[in-house]
């Protein structure tokens, strides 16, 4: 999100156009069901302490002695490569993944769940408190999907994504909106998301955003929401990332200044705005196409930027948390009954200071275009194992906490 933008220009004595001016373009994370699904007990010692091999089929002592795992194995357990639980969310306050705590009074889950690695689908259940574990999983990208049903009240769910790649072992992932997921360090972060998925699945990358525009051009009857009905066809997920320009282009005004408060609740009112934009892109994409995942990319909060000239002055301005109430503000806006996924950049990176994730005042570098990325990777259910092959500034393991809430309908 831009919003505090303007202020900090005007303190400057800067005059800002459009937040995707080309000028602006030119610098620069018990057991289950009785047995599992793949049975880890080992071979039992043979003389002098030392492993006997296995059955056939089974591997053979690996160096040392030791007895090589024998593949993955679901559990109860509080801890493991991946954790999680599933639950009732009794007062559907769990916005998304980072807004979300499982209360006393949620009621616990049990359902089954499919875990896609390179051997094809392996189906386990949750326990009778709705915890689950997984271990022995090599390394490499994996991915967790959900139960089938249910709304998921996280936003985390990406049930259409998971079915593409069951069935056919890839996806194609569709992304519009500003200058945010085209602008900065190359490869922006849809082409990432798609290194992080290698192994797993074979993901096309359509990036068709337009820097510049705001929400206004990308609703139903647009010549850009045209671009976008002509890629729906076929696609498996759209991300949406608008929203920006519409705040920066209301506020570019310095005689703003004069009534901070007046302009902090008009961007209230404005987001509120935009949020209803992104459900009605949604409910036209699911009208064309009702088996795509809509991610919605929330910004972060910029203002956490305080090595950086023009947020640091905003943030002074404005206070520390009045971007992040805002951008809260955008989730709630979404009804709870609204088949919206979202990537939540503002819980990701909160408390984090952001002037190195910036490629210039609205862009990403590296770390920024990592940063989006590794959150789309795990909304989509993806687990990383080992190394990450978007680089040493990149995160692993990735996705080892995979909990879901369900809400009521």
């Amino acid at each position: 999100m831009r919003t505090a933008i303007w202020m900090a220009a005007a303190i400057c004595g800067m005059g800002l156009a459009a937040c995707d001016d080309d000028a602006a373009t030119a610098d620069r994370q018990e057991t289950p069901v009785d047995a599992a699904v793949v049975d880890m007990a080992q071979p039992e010692p043979g003389p002098e302490g030392e492993p006997e091999p296995g059955p056939e089929g089974e591997p053979a002592p690996g160096p040392e002695g030791e007895p090589e795992p024998l593949g993955v194995v679901y559990g109860c357990a509080e801890e493991g490569q991946v954790v999680g639980q599933l639950y009732t969310d009794a007062d559907g306050g769990d916005r998304s993944r980072y807004l979300a705590e499982i209360a006393t009074d949620d009621a616990r889950v049990e359902a089954e769940l499919t875990l896609l690695g390179p051997d094809g689908p392996q189906i386990f259940s949750s326990c009778d408190d709705g915890r689950f574990s997984i271990d022995g999983l090599a390394d490499g990208a994996w991915l967790i999907v959900p139960p089938e049903d249910g709304r998921c009240s996280r936003r985390n769910c990406a049930r259409n994504f998971a079915a593409a790649i069951q069935a056919d072992g890839r996806a194609v992932i569709v992304t519009i909106g500003d200058s945010v997921p085209v602008i900065g360090d190359a490869p922006p972060f849809p082409a990432r998301v798609k290194t992080l998925f290698e192994g797993v699945a074979e993901i096309e990358d359509r990036n068709i955003a337009v820097p510049g525009s705001v929400s206004p051009q990308w609703i139903p009857g647009t010549n850009y929401y045209a671009r976008l009905d002509a890629e729906l066809e076929d696609a498996d997920v759209v991300v949406i990332s608008i929203g920006g320009n519409d705040i920066l282009g209301a506020l570019n005004d310095p005689a703003i200044l004069q009534d901070i408060p007046g302009a902090i609740e008009d961007t209230r009112a404005l987001v509120v705005e935009i949020a209803g934009r992104v459900v009605d892109i949604t409910r036209a994409i699911h009208d064309t196409n009702p088996n795509v995942d809509v991610i919605f990319a929330l910004y972060p909060d910029y203002t956490q930027a305080t090595g950086h000239q023009l947020w640091g002055l905003a943030r002074n301005l404005i206070g520390p948390d009045t971007m992040r109430e805002i951008l809260e503000g955008a989730l709630n806006a979404i009804p709870a009954g609204e088949a919206i996924l979202v990537a939540d950049m503002r819980g990701a990176l909160l408390g984090i200071d952001l002037t190195t994730y910036l490629y210039d005042a609205l862009h990403f570098s590296h770390p920024g275009q990592i940063a989006y990325a590794e959150e789309i990777f795990e909304l989509l259910g993806g687990v990383l194992i080992g190394e990450n092959p978007l680089g040493e500034m990149a995160h692993s393991p990735l996705g080892t906490e995979r909990s879901y809430g369900f809400g009521a309908e």
